[in-house]
């Protein structure tokens, strides 16, 4: 339903494998700060930059919202599972699951 990269991104995700500034820099690579780019509030590791960093926490705002739900901060470590927990209709679930994988693959 997804593309492949999608798909690729969010289990990079799941999995601590994306290129962020904090995982650069513990692989030894040279870089001038491993702040975020984005708000410079925090380093970037993968729960900063898709969940607490401003904009992403703006985007859950919504996204959990118009879904009627409450609680992103949970959202990387239950990631998985997080759209089999949500109580609703199961074609709804396969739906939600396309809208947080699209959400992460946009920010």
């Amino acid at each position: 339903m997804l593309p492949i990269k999608v798909n690729i991104n969010t289990w990079r995700l799941c999995f601590d494998r994306l290129p962020t500034r904090c995982n650069l820099d513990a692989r030894g690579v040279d870089l001038d700060s491993t702040r975020c780019p984005i708000c410079d509030g925090d380093l970037e590791s993968s729960q900063h930059l898709f969940v607490e960093c401003l904009v992403a926490s703006s985007l859950w705002k919504i996204v959990t919202t118009w879904w009627g739900l409450n609680d992103y901060q949970n959202l990387l470590p239950n990631l998985q599972s997080w759209a089999e927990t949500v109580n609703m209709p199961t074609n709804s679930k396969a739906c939600f699951d396309v809208v947080i994988q699209t959400a992460i693959w946009m920010l």
